[in-house]
């Protein structure tokens, strides 16, 4: 089914005191998509478009369009000697205005303004470096030459001012003595010539001062960018593409841009060629970043150029996320991998889960033998925390443990950390041979650590909410609802909407409705209401969830009822308050009149209201009473008291005017009647009406009269005409063709009140 409107339920009667299944077109693949490695932990801003994803191809990669480059203040950072904290120098850079600046360096800012309190001006004031400062403030009015204009309004030049700023540019480049002023003189002088055609100008100045110059910086690839849209216009196509790539590996800022103009035909056609190692290293990265499906060939071969460059480890990263989405969400969700719903799927992105479980391990003995063992990896820990996932992923947490012990001891980053311990968590779910409170105190010392770490935003973490998935499913494998509902409640009580990971629920009520017991749900109670509850409960459930014992006994009687357990029904019913059915609205409005009837099914507007029915508990102990009276009856009353009864029994149907006895919600498409998972919708009442035709079949024995025979084969092969809906159209309804046989005058008085009887 496509994943666009799998779980598309147009609930037509909604729901009661739990609140409903939403309405609405989704969830789309990214939203499926199960990955528990952040791609971030190796990855920087500049790569997020790049990350594997299911979305349009490389995922929205405007969101992030006035970030401010990081590269760019961290090479500030370093030229101010990390003598200024980095807010002072976005400050600075790009949120004070020309105009500010402009007073400060006459000497007319005053002492409140944002730009004499910045501390990178004061820094720069203080240090006599007047000259960075004019700098900065050359380069804001080149920002507002380049940008007059609105979005979507077409910029008009001046280019007679652009002419004098291009000579102003050369000129203080020429005059400093200052390597990096140089150098960011000439990228403005670049830029301004960019955009006004003078594209040999321009490739010529940055020939004359970056070309042959060792020093790395980023605003040497800055300019390449706008030098290389120069080379193709002057029709060097050749030296164009090979410097977007030099762009494309080095330069976050201006990746995206270059990768957009990057022809793939033409640097494929290269690697066939005698180039050099480095442009084979980086073509080969830039092609993977492209590749949807499986890339362990080419990354065998970078490995062989350059195994430390922090695009190839992104690459390993992007690969595990590939094989996360082709394993886990397969795992964990309904659904195929999220990746089988691009716009052109490939053979290559994924054949079927045993295929994609080789590759694992293939991957990893790649990753373990020729990548960790490497004679020139500088980094061990990266490789080994990575492995450490993998082996979480391919099951063998002895593995992974002997991994995440060694990663611990080399990793080096916050955001290396950050993932250790949703590793840990996942490693020791694996390898835990029971989920006891032994095994929760383990995962409790992550967890709490994912939670009290500042720089974790766990609450913005998609990682996060798989995470609490991956855990949730365990315990649902293991059929302990009580605690994978608890999970459930922790990541609604995260998320709400469209940011929820449970798109069948939203809330544990729901949750436990389709699987638990009646036995599970008390637990489920239990733990929200007990004074000592542990560290890992607290979390999940909250201090407080009052008021809910009334509607989770509801649900304890309805799985009863729906089992046709009565008496146990009853006794979970009057736990609950008495008047807590009066209170909510919702059973008022679908259970406020008499379901017993001797008549044949009516719509509910022809019954009389009846508000005792309102009351469960009052309902179960009629229906017991009735049963009661059949048991102690014989003849005719009997008979009638069994056709009551049936009626009571197709009313509590999906069929019936009182589905809210046994159900929470209705669906018009009867969506997921035939889905074995769920509670009420294996129920055979529910959804085949047994127990109302097997009442029905006593009736016709006990009864010697013709009319209510035929009364009764009328009734029923209306019920059974219904159920046909979820069945074979082969299916034959006896009860009409008795009816039409045995009883002709009748048939055709009932032909009058029904005339869709002769297609039954």
């Amino acid at each position: 089914m496509n994943f666009k409107i799998k779980h598309l339920i147009i609930i037509l009667l909604i729901f009661s005191a739990s609140p409903a299944k939403s309405c609405y077109w989704g969830p789309y693949a990214e939203d499926l998509r199960v990955f528990i490695f952040a791609p971030s932990t190796y990855g920087t801003q500049g790569l997020s478009p790049f990350y594997y994803t299911s979305d349009l191809f490389n995922g929205d990669f405007i969101s992030n369009e006035n970030a401010v480059p990081d590269e760019n203040i961290d090479e500030w950072y370093e030229i101010l000697n990390k003598n200024v904290d980095k807010n002072s120098i976005i400050e600075l850079v790009y949120k004070i205005k020309f105009e500010e600046l402009e007073r400060l360096i006459s000497g007319k800012a005053e002492s409140y303004e944002k730009v004499s309190e910045n501390k990178m001006s004061r820094y720069l004031l203080k240090n006599n470096r007047e000259d960075i400062l004019k700098y900065i403030l050359f380069a804001k009015n080149i920002q507002n030459l380049l940008t007059t204009g609105g979005y979507w309004e077409e910029i008009n030049y001046d280019y007679n001012e652009i002419e004098k700023q291009i000579k102003i540019a050369q000129k203080e480049a020429e005059k400093t003595k200052d390597g990096t002023l140089k150098e960011r003189y000439t990228y403005q002088a670049i830029v301004l010539m960019r955009y006004s055609s003078l594209w040999q100008e321009a490739v010529d100045s940055y020939k004359k001062i970056f070309a042959g110059n060792s020093k790395e910086s980023i605003i040497k690839y800055w300019a390449l960018s706008h030098v290389a849209f120069c080379e193709m216009n002057l029709g060097e196509d050749k030296k164009s593409q090979l410097d977007y790539i030099e762009v494309f590996t080095n330069c976050n800022a201006k990746k995206f841009y270059a990768y957009s103009q990057i022809k793939d035909k033409y640097v494929d056609s290269l690697l066939n060629t005698n180039i050099d190692k480095n442009l084979y290293h980086n073509i080969l990265v830039y092609r993977q970043f492209r590749n949807p499906g499986k890339s362990l060939s080419a990354l065998k071969k970078i490995a062989k150029t350059d195994v430390n460059s922090k695009l190839f480890t992104a690459l390993l990263v992007r690969e595990l996320n590939k094989i996360e989405d082709w394993l886990l969400t397969r795992k964990y969700t309904d659904s195929e991998p999220a990746i089988l719903y691009w716009n052109e799927p490939s053979k290559a992105i994924s054949i079927n889960y045993e295929t994609d479980f080789k590759y694992l391990a293939d991957f990893i003995n790649f990753m373990e033998n020729s990548v960790l063992k490497s004679s020139k990896i500088k980094n061990k820990g990266r490789i080994q925390l990575i492995l450490a996932h993998l082996y979480f992923l391919h099951e063998e947490p002895q593995k992974a443990k002997k991994h995440i012990s060694e990663a611990e001891k080399n990793i080096k980053t916050h955001k290396e950390q950050i993932q250790l311990h949703y590793t840990k968590i996942l490693v020791n779910l694996t390898a835990a041979k029971k989920y006891d409170e032994k095994f929760e105190d383990k995962i409790w010392t992550d967890i709490n650590w994912l939670i009290l770490d500042k720089k974790n935003n766990y609450k913005e973490n998609k990682n996060f909410t798989n995470l609490t998935l991956t855990l949730h499913q365990a315990y649902h494998s293991k059929k302990m609802y009580a605690k994978a509902g608890a999970f459930l409640n922790l990541d609604l009580s995260l998320h709400s909407g469209w940011g929820s990971r449970w798109w069948e629920y939203n809330s544990a009520f729901l949750y436990l409705d389709d699987f638990a017991s009646a036995e599970e749900v008390e637990k489920f109670i239990k733990m929200t209401e007990n004074p000592n509850k542990s560290n890992l409960d607290k979390f999940l459930l909250g201090e407080n969830m009052i008021g809910i014992k009334d509607e989770y006994y509801d649900l304890q009687g309805t799985i009863e009822l729906r089992n046709n357990n009565l008496e146990k029904a009853l006794e979970y019913y009057k736990k609950a308050d008495k008047n807590f059915w009066f209170t909510n609205n919702e059973y008022k409005y679908y259970l406020s009149q008499n379901p017993f009837s001797s008549e044949k099914v009516k719509p509910d507007y022809m019954f009389k209201a009846d508000s005792s029915y309102v009351n469960k508990a009052f309902f179960t102990e009629k229906l017991i009473s009735k049963i009661k009276k059949y048991d102690s009856t014989k003849g005719e009353e009997k008979a009638e008291t069994a056709i009551l009864i049936s009626n009571v029994y197709y009313n509590m149907s999906y069929f019936g005017t009182h589905w809210y006895y046994c159900s929470y919600g209705w669906s018009s498409t009867g969506t997921g009647l035939d889905y074995a998972g769920y509670n009420k919708k294996v129920n055979d009442n529910y959804r085949n009406c047994t127990t109302a035709i097997n009442y029905l079949k006593k009736a016709l024995e006990l009864t010697q009269n013709k009319q209510t025979k035929a009364k009764i084969n009328y009734i029923m092969s209306s019920i059974i005409n219904d159920t046909m809906r979820f069945k074979d159209n082969k299916t034959v309804n006896d009860a009409v063709i008795s009816l039409r046989e045995k009883y002709p005058d009748e048939y055709e008085m009932y032909l009058e009140e029904c005339p869709g009887l002769k297609y039954f």
